[in-house]
């Protein structure tokens, strides 16, 4: 299972957000945008916990008319998967939908939520209000309503014969049968089909940006429940899954539970007689109130709810400490180890790793995992964060794992294979916060695999052209020299004085050439990242003539375009450069320009609308 589009509504700051998501989400933006607040809304989701903090609700709004809407659409559901009592017959499109919501009741002052799954609904025609006797159903259902009897071996009206009924004339009678989609509120009828719906949805687990481990030590809470304790579950889960004493205790996992529920898989397992005596007593008591049984139902119990709570994870540097003595540094590597690991385990058939050849893998391994990394370049120094993205992305190839992270540094981007992965929060002056996503191909044609390529080696070779997602300016330029003699200028200018925004703000990318302006141009068109274009016209030469006409044709309204005419940089500076050392002469030549007071009007104008200064 996996969560292919999520959308929230009134949650915090963010009133209506959407995206898509394949297997890793890079969520980036200003501050205060709203990233941490994504994170959030999803933990709500997975959690299965109801929203009570006045706090979490939009302008404070917490009644039921503004309540917070949580949505996920899941997809490449396993068979299992769609017999689950919260899926079943529940499919729609090749996707299983489900909704939260969360209100809190002005009268009681306590939180209230309700589960929605989208579907067909069905009305059946003529369907008795009193439906306590066969014959107060219309003819048309008696010839059905006679299967029904056969098929269960008895003439009374029960919950199960009404819904065998229903299922028949569905398929043998739909003219008796009005179907419409929408969203089902409810739809189990009871907390079994909740608690269902929070047991098989994703695992989540959250990597916050400001984490001590100390301060999760004095919890009350299981070590299972802690950031650490949730991946170390899953490792050690994996590494021992064919362990032969682990297979064994699995069996005995389950065959305690089936003393309180029968197992359909093992009828062997019989259901204990002092649990159903219990049972049928606290049932007697209740229907002398209400018509109501009773019944006892295990929750999901796991090896790791086991073993786990008294494991802990010792660090031996000269002696042994535990995570919490440990400096933030090596806990965010730790993660870092630990998230490695898991990726390559991932990598290990079943089998291979000893004891039982065959077994099945825990539980835990067939239901999916989102993580969650906020800000995973912190305590990083640039070589651990390769890494770190590295492991993120690894990870999130792996058919069990997704991933989500929000994060100020470019090096978590990929531009050029995982454009799609990339969602840019923009805040506008209202102070409405809109996700900026694109989910098409932004290369086509014969030479998009090409573009693709081209674009992913300058990434590598410069992973500093990324920064154009985090800009609020963003200026084009073929290569270094422009970049050099715009700052230099713009200083000898005193375009910065008084105006320390105007530095911050504007960010150069350096397109590696005047061909490859096209690609970021391609980039920036999608995502629609406001920028200015310049470079050299160099009239005469057929093939830079060529580029000049592709890149005005791809410049979209409000950006421009400007070039060094008649032909380029230098001749509107008044020098000669080799290619070695232009930049160095271009820097050599402003400043010999400035010292003169005759920077040229041409170039003054260039550098000021570089900058956004008029």
């Amino acid at each position: 299972m996996r969560l292919c589009k999520f959308e929230i509504r009134n949650f915090k700051n963010l009133e209506s957000v959407t995206f898509t998501w394949d297997d890793i989400i890079v969520l980036i933006g200003e501050n205060n945008t709203g990233k941490s607040s994504v994170l959030e809304a999803l933990g709500w989701f997975f959690s299965g916990k109801q929203i009570s903090d006045i706090l979490s609700f939009r302008n404070k709004l917490s009644d039921e008319a503004h309540a917070i809407e949580l949505v996920g659409y899941f997809d490449q559901l396993t068979d299992a998967d769609k017999q689950q009592k919260a899926i079943l017959n529940r499919m729609h499109e090749g996707q299983w939908k489900l909704k939260k919501k969360y209100w809190i009741d002005p009268e009681k002052g306590k939180g209230e939520s309700k589960y929605y799954s989208f579907g067909e609904t069905y009305t059946f025609k003529d369907w008795p209000e009193n439906d306590k006797s066969w014959e107060n159903w219309p003819d048309d259902y008696q010839p059905l309503i006679e299967k029904v009897k056969t098929e269960l071996g008895k003439a009374t009206v029960t919950k199960q014969a009404k819904e065998k009924l229903q299922e028949l004339v569905k398929s043998e009678s739909p003219k008796l049968v009005e179907t419409e989609l929408g969203w089902i509120a409810d739809p189990g009828g009871g907390g079994g089909w909740k608690s269902n719906a929070n047991s098989i949805i994703p695992k989540y687990i959250l990597v916050p940006a400001v984490y001590d481990a100390a301060v999760e030590g004095k919890s009350k809470e299981r070590q299972s429940m802690t950031t650490y304790g949730e991946i170390l579950s899953l490792l050690i889960e994996k590494k021992l899954a064919n362990r032969e004493e682990v297979v064994q205790l699995r069996t005995t996992i389950n065959k305690v539970k089936a003393l309180f529920q029968p197992d359909p898989d093992n009828p062997e397992w019989k259901q204990a007689q002092e649990v159903i005596d219990f049972q049928d007593d606290l049932s007697a008591l209740l229907s002398k109130v209400i018509k109501s049984k009773a019944f006892l139902e295990p929750g999901d119990i796991s090896v790791s709810d086991i073993v786990l709570p008294n494991t802990t994870l010792l660090i031996d540097d000269g002696f042994k400490t535990k995570i919490a003595g440990q400096g933030h540094g090596l806990q965010r590597t730790l993660i870092m180890s630990l998230l490695q690991m898991l990726v390559d385990y991932e990598n290990v058939p079943v089998g291979e790793e000893g004891g039982t050849e065959g077994a099945a893998e825990e539980e835990i391994f067939k239901r999916s995992v989102v993580f969650a990394i906020e800000e995973p370049e912190l305590y990083m120094h640039p070589q651990m964060e390769r890494k770190m993205r590295d492991t993120l992305y690894g990870l999130s190839e792996s058919d069990n794992y997704q991933v989500i992270c929000c994060t100020h540094s470019p090096v978590f981007i990929d531009m050029a294979e995982k454009h799609t992965a990339i969602v840019r929060l923009e805040i506008d002056g209202n102070r409405k916060i809109t996700p900026k996503q694109v989910t098409e191909e932004i290369f086509t044609g014969d030479t998009a695999q090409e573009n693709k390529k081209k674009l992913r080696m300058i990434t590598v070779f410069d992973p500093a052209v990324n920064e154009l997602f985090f800009a609020k300016r963003v200026v084009l330029v073929e290569g270094d020299t422009e970049i050099a003699v715009f700052q230099r200028a713009a200083e000898l200018m005193e375009l910065f004085d008084g105006n320390p925004h105007v530095k911050r703000d504007t960010t150069f990318i350096n397109c590696h050439g005047k061909w490859t302006i096209l690609l970021f141009l391609e980039v920036l068109n999608h995502f629609g990242v406001e920028y200015i274009v310049f470079h050299d016209e160099d009239q005469g030469k057929e093939q830079p003539m060529l580029a000049n006409g592709a890149i005005g044709d791809l410049v979209q309204a409000p950006n421009e375009r400007r070039m060094f005419s008649p032909k380029d940089l230098e001749s509107v500076l008044g020098y000669d450069a080799t290619t070695k050392d232009k930049p160095m002469k271009a820097l050599e030549k402003v400043q010999e320009l400035a010292v003169s007071n005759s920077i040229p009007d041409e170039f003054q104008e260039h550098v000021k609308v570089a900058w956004g200064v008029e």
